[in-house]
């Protein structure tokens, strides 16, 4: 194929066509459809479509993590001892684990709360 790209080549980019992110990107995580996806750092996190890049949702998180069902369907840890989980990218509820605290999230069909 003329028109492939070798390896480690330069792509050609309108500057344009680039979006920029407001925080210090430490993960990004798609959602179980792949239409949305997740930018997690610096203590926050943005939703973004996956095409356009348009944000779809935000706030403060130290841990975040998608439904394996429903397209706006995810929880955040917010805080050691505070869960919040969201469905259709509106909050639902919000709980104080059982343990201690909450040291990490696990998504999935369950949702998972190492403590």
């Amino acid at each position: 194929d003329e028109d492939a790209l070798q390896d480690g080549e330069r792509l050609p980019v309108v500057p344009r066509d680039l979006g920029s992110c407001e925080l210090y990107p430490q993960s990004i995580k798609h959602n179980c459809n792949g239409r949305f996806i997740a930018v997690c750092g610096d203590g926050e996190f943005i939703i973004y479509t996956a095409q356009a890049l348009r944000n779809k949702a935000f706030g403060q998180a130290i841990d975040f993590v998608w439904s394996a069902t429903g397209t706006g369907d995810y929880a955040i840890r917010e805080s050691a001892n505070r869960v919040k989980f969201f469905k259709n990218f509106k909050e639902s509820r919000a709980i104080k684990p059982a343990t201690a605290s909450a040291d990490a999230l696990f998504g999935g069909h369950l949702l998972g709360v190492k403590g």
